[in-house]
């Protein structure tokens, strides 16, 4: 979401400058990862996270041999990239036309009853973590606020961490949105800390305009210090459109985060 002008792979030589030791991104598909893996090793920055299906669906039975394929895909890339973490989905999708599955952007509608979505990403998610558990990597299970992204189903952390519980495989955990989750349900700072165990992952920025921290509403020297005293061992990543400047939004997380990073 940030340095769009700046080809893809330079744009780690860019991060690596501002002091940043890891970098995350969506699909792979459409990138060049043999100048991906030359940038991160080149500048010594860690891929921390990265989409682990765009075309498949979880929630739907009938795509679930897809989204293992997918996945098994994208754990291939997981290795060469040195990275732990993949981000999955909830996704409503259903085909457009007879064997065509579209990106997982919008979501379309689908005629499954709430009870059978859940038993369906129950079932893939179990699945998908002891495939995560034999290559040593985790799935991490994004929620999506329904304003921005219609039809989507995991929309509030109660329901995906019910997801991850049932599971019960600790190669399975959520990616906490802290964007998605204050235009969700709100209460960020106590449902962070009281469900760390089951949190692998967290994307931060600021609302509304899901801009760079302080920007918006959300108070983040709070929110992350909160989160360094509970010694969260997981991952914060920001996933922001910057206001002003790429490079500026860049240097005031760095301030920011300098705290407790060192």
């Amino acid at each position: 979401m940030i340095l769009s002008d700046v080809p893809f792979e330079k744009r780690v030589e860019i991060v690596a400058k501002e002091g940043f030791t890891y970098i995350e991104f969506w699909g792979w598909k459409n990138r060049d990862i043999d100048a991906l893996e030359r940038e991160v090793n080149t500048n010594q920055v860690g891929v921390a996270l990265f989409a682990g299906h765009r075309k498949s669906s979880t929630i739907d039975s009938k795509f679930h041999e897809r989204f293992l394929r997918e996945l098994a895909e994208s754990i291939e890339i997981a290795h060469r990239l040195g990275c732990k973490n993949i981000d999955v989905y909830s996704d409503e999708l259903l085909p457009s036309k007879p064997g065509v599955v579209p990106e997982i952007y919008p979501a379309r509608a689908s005629s499954l009853s709430v009870k059978k979505k859940f038993t369906n990403l129950i079932k893939a998610m179990e699945k998908g973590a002891k495939l995560a558990e034999k290559e040593d990597v985790i799935l991490q299970l994004e929620a999506l606020n329904l304003f921005d992204h219609p039809r989507y189903f995991l929309s509030t952390s109660e329901a995906t961490l019910d997801v991850i519980r049932k599971v019960d495989n600790p190669h399975l955990k959520m990616l906490f949105d802290i964007y998605h989750m204050q235009i969700s349900e709100g209460n960020i700072t106590n449902t962070l800390l009281k469900n760390l165990n089951e949190i692998g992952h967290i994307h931060v920025a600021d609302v509304p305009g899901r801009h760079e921290p302080g920007t918006g509403e959300l108070n983040y020297d709070f929110i992350l210090g909160q989160l360094h005293k509970a010694d969260f061992q997981g991952t914060v990543g920001f996933e922001y459109m910057a206001e002003k400047s790429d490079l500026e939004a860049l240097e005031s997380i760095h301030r920011l985060i300098s705290k407790w990073s060192g």
